[in-house]
């Protein structure tokens, strides 16, 4: 597609109201400089210097969505815990609503730890990621909670997009629920999901190359494969589309009526972090669909957002003034702002 129609295209996006369903990840950034080795053991020393937690999981995707201005609701789970009150000043601050989040007294909020280091005049690198992912079953009370909600929320929003990291929100049961109550509504579904069988019925799926071999149950190694994989999930899931990301080698878009999109990786030389990629693609394709783009068009939005955010250090956001600057829009002064605070 040419800049001209991606320009219009984006101007159609006018603020969807988006429900974000899944599992929402504190991603914790600890930074320092490697000073010396330990005499306690053969390990290197951080002196740290700063840390920062930015919103990860079905946080990060709710957040794209704000940031490229979505009306964004966010149901999930965290802990009664310090971790979980900082998520929610965080989500707050982002304008994000936070009504339908579940507190839980039994599991703990999930953290994702990165160390990131670099020697005196060094490149700072990511050293170590320490995560805590709760065990066990949601209780009774949890499921209640959205039981209860869930439909409720469902009426007022466009489009439900499921982000699904394999913790125990969205389980078989719950997720048919989910899926049968969005049926009933007509409502538009994108599932983001480490695990997309058991999906039947989504609008479209997002999954990348590792998910999608899961599906298929062998290694995606070449284009014929990959053709045959994205022909097997649309017919399994009885989906409208399957978007396919493929990292380097951009994505794949695969459709009913036999149309297979290769879309090129969009800004391949100026990869810095690919941490919450995934969400952008996602997040752009959802914003697209609910405004009436084509699937074509919302996944040719996704893949600029995505070559935008891979520029950034850590989780990124991108905001919709720096889409528009990369698509010839005139520069602005958020843009520019949202730009440094984001690296």
């Amino acid at each position: 597609m040419n800049t001209v129609e991606l320009q219009c295209a984006l101007a159609k996006i006018d603020r969807p109201k988006i429900l974000v369903i899944g599992d929402i990840i504190s991603d914790i950034y600890i930074d320092g400089m490697i000073s010396r080795i330990s005499r306690e053991a053969p390990v290197l020393i951080l002196e740290q210097q700063t840390q920062r937690t930015v919103l990860g999981g079905a946080a990060n995707a709710a957040h794209n969505l704000a940031t490229l201005a979505g009306e964004v609701y966010l149901a999930g789970i965290i802990g009664l815990d310090s971790v979980g009150r900082e998520m929610l000043e965080l989500l707050s601050a982002k304008g994000i609503n936070s009504q339908w989040i579940y507190q839980s007294r039994v599991l703990p909020t999930c953290t994702k730890t990165r160390i990131l280091a670099a020697a005196e005049h060094g490149v700072r690198q990511q050293m170590l990621r320490v995560d805590r992912t709760p065990q066990g079953e949601l209780e009774g009370e949890g499921w209640s909670f959205f039981q209860e909600r869930l439909f409720a929320a469902i009426q007022v929003v466009d489009g439900i997009h499921i982000s699904d990291y394999g913790l125990p929100l969205l389980s078989g049961l719950f997720r048919q629920e989910l899926l049968d109550m969005a049926t009933q509504a007509h409502k538009l579904v994108l599932v983001d999901s480490h695990q997309i069988a058991g999906y039947q019925g989504a609008t479209i799926v997002t999954p990348n190359l590792e998910e999608a071999s899961r599906f298929v149950g062998y290694s995606i190694r070449n284009l014929s494969q990959l053709e045959d994989a994205g022909r097997e999930i649309l017919t399994s899931l009885h989906c409208q589309a399957v978007l396919i990301t493929r990292g380097p080698e951009g994505m794949s878009l695969f459709l009913p009526d036999g149309a297979i999109h290769h879309l090129p990786v969009y800004n391949k030389s100026e990869v810095v972090d690919v941490s919450g990629a995934g969400d952008t693609v996602a997040s752009m394709m959802i914003l697209g669909l609910t405004s009436g783009l084509d699937f074509l068009t919302a996944a040719s939005l996704a893949n600029i957002a995505a070559g935008i955010v891979v520029r950034k250090m850590g989780t990124a956001t991108l905001n919709r003034d720096e889409l528009r600057m990369e698509l010839g829009f005139p520069q602005t002064k958020a843009a520019v702002e949202h730009a440094d605070l984001s690296r």
